[in-house]
C-alpha cells in the first residue's frame, strides 16, 4: 500500500510540475505583432516583430482564411514568405488576410492569434542577371534560347511549365516554374523562377495637390454613391440620414470628423466664392439649415427631405434654396 500511494504521490507531483511548466510557458507568451516587411504582386513577406520575446521551442503558426478558405502553415523565427496559400496562388493588386498564432510544446495558443490584412502590389519587378538564360515559350515547348549579355529589370509574373500564368489558380494543377517578363527589353521571354530576384518597386511621392484631389474624389465618390437613399432626420446611416449626416459620414471615409449640424460645419474650414468651388466643398444653405456637397461638373448631393430623399441634382437647382455659403474643408 505504501508503494502504491508512494507512486500516486510522485505522479500526482510530476502532474503538477508538468502543469507548472506549460502554464509558465504559456504566461510568458504575449500576442505576436505581425507586419508586413514587403509586398509584392506574387509574395509576401510577413514578420512577428516581437519574435525574441517569445522562449525558445516557439513556432508561429500562420494561415491564411479568403474565398477559397484555404490553410497554410509554416514555422518562422521573424519573417516567411508567402507565394501561396497551399492552395492557390496570390494575386495582384488583392487584400488577403493572415492568422499568426504562437506554438509552444505542442501547444496552440489561438487566444493569443493576431490578424493582418495585406493587400499585394499591382506588379512584381524582377532582377535577372547578366549570362541567365532566357527562353520563348510555345504550346507549351521550349522554342528559342538566348543568353542575356547584360542584366535586366522587369517586371514580371510567375509561370508554370507551359508558360501559363498561375496568378489566382491551384498550385497542384499549375507548378510555378518560371518568370514571365511582361515589359522591357525582354517583353515575352522567360527565366527560370531561381534565377529571377524580386526587388522593391520604387517609392512613388504623391504631391500636396494629388493628396489633396485623391482626398475629395474618397468624399465625393461616398456621398455620391448614396443618391436614391431614404432622408432619416437625425441619421448618419449609409443611404439614410439627413443633410449634415451625409456630410459628416462622407468626410470620415477620409479621416475627417465634423459636426452633425449643418449651422455648425457652415463654420467649418474655410470660405470660398461660389464660382471657385472645387468638388468636396459644402455649400450652405437656407441660413444654416441645409447643407450639401459639391460633386464637381455642375452637380450636388444632398438629402432634401422625406418625400425627396437623397438626391444628385444640378446647381440650377440651388434657385430653390438661399445660399449662405461654400466652405473648403480640404485644400
Amino acid at each position: 500500500m505504501k508503494k502504491i500511494a508512494s507512486f500516486f504521490a510522485a505522479a500526482a507531483m510530476t502532474a503538477v510540475m508538468f502543469c507548472s511548466a506549460v502554464t509558465a510557458s504559456a504566461e510568458s507568451l504575449v500576442k505576436p505583432k505581425v507586419s508586413a516587411k514587403k509586398t509584392y504582386a506574387d509574395q509576401i513577406v510577413l514578420s512577428v516583430d516581437n519574435a525574441k520575446t517569445f522562449p525558445g521551442g516557439t513556432s508561429f503558426a500562420v494561415s491564411r482564411s479568403d474565398r477559397a478558405v484555404t490553410k497554410v502553415s509554416r514555422n518562422f523565427a521573424s519573417s516567411v514568405l508567402v507565394d501561396d496559400c497551399g492552395i492557390t496562388y496570390l494575386k495582384p493588386n488583392t487584400a488577403y488576410t493572415f492568422t499568426v498564432t504562437p506554438v509552444l510544446s505542442g501547444n496552440v495558443f489561438t487566444e493569443l492569434s493576431t490578424k493582418i490584412k495585406v493587400r499585394t502590389a499591382e506588379q512584381t519587378s524582377y532582377k535577372i542577371k547578366k549570362g541567365i538564360q532566357a527562353v520563348k515559350i510555345s504550346g507549351g515547348k521550349i522554342t528559342v534560347k538566348k543568353n542575356l549579355t547584360s542584366e535586366v529589370t522587369a517586371h514580371g509574373v510567375l509561370a508554370a511549365a507551359n508558360g501559363t500564368e498561375v496568378a489566382g489558380k491551384n498550385v497542384s494543377a499549375a507548378k510555378s516554374y518560371y518568370v514571365k517578363l511582361t515589359d522591357g527589353s525582354c517583353k515575352g521571354w522567360y527565366v527560370k523562377k531561381t534565377q529571377a530576384v524580386r526587388i522593391a518597386e520604387p517609392v512613388v511621392v504623391n504631391t500636396h495637390e494629388q493628396e489633396v484631389a485623391a482626398t475629395r474624389k474618397l468624399i465625393c465618390d461616398y456621398a455620391a454613391s448614396m443618391d436614391g437613399g431614404r432622408y432619416v432626420w437625425g441619421g448618419t446611416d449609409y443611404r439614410a440620414c439627413d443633410c449634415s449626416g451625409l456630410v459628416m459620414i462622407s468626410y470620415a471615409q477620409a479621416g475627417i470628423y465634423i459636426t452633425h449640424s449643418s449651422y455648425g460645419q457652415e463654420t467649418l474650414g474655410i470660405p470660398v466664392s461660389f464660382d471657385e468651388m472645387e468638388p468636396g466643398d459644402i455649400i450652405g444653405m437656407n441660413y444654416g439649415g441645409h447643407v450639401g456637397l459639391y460633386l464637381g461638373d455642375g452637380k450636388l448631393v444632398h438629402a432634401l427631405n422625406p418625400n425627396d430623399g437623397i438626391k444628385i441634382t444640378p446647381l440650377s437647382y440651388l434657385q430653390y434654396f438661399h445660399i449662405d455659403c461654400v466652405r473648403r474643408l480640404v485644400y
